[in-house]
């Protein structure tokens, strides 16, 4: 169910500190990739009980000491594992790609739901 490479990106996300905010969104993006990659998802308790497998092994390779510290990692990990499938649906992937397929010069449409603020 997970590829080699989703296994190298969930190890990944073991790595820096926790309490950095920039490791945290490359933790989420990092699990986003995952979710992403493997829609549509017909099992999510298997995909969940994949991915909670994978991880506990990249904690072992990473050297992880068993302990709260461990567990409050992986139990965030799961955490943003479980939202991240939630709020990846084939809706937003195929908008997604239509967006990234849309040539600069494109007119865009702007509608009551877009903000009106600009990008940092």
């Amino acid at each position: 169910m997970l590829t080699d490479y989703h296994k190298q990106l969930i190890r990944s996300t073991l790595k820096g500190p926790t309490t950095d905010p920039k490791t945290g969104y490359e933790r989420r993006v990092a699990i986003r990739q995952i979710c992403v990659e493997r829609m549509p998802i017909t099992d999510p308790e298997r995909f969940l009980r994949a991915f909670v497998d994978a991880l506990v092994v990249a904690a072992d390779a990473e050297a992880i000491p068993y302990g709260a510290e461990r567990d409050a990692l992986l139990s965030q990990l799961v955490n943003i594992f479980v939202d991240e499938l939630h709020a990846t649906t084939d809706e937003e992937i195929e908008l997604e790609l239509r967006r990234r397929n849309t040539p600069p010069s494109a007119q865009r449409v702007i509608s009551d739901t877009d903000s009106t603020r600009a990008p940092r």
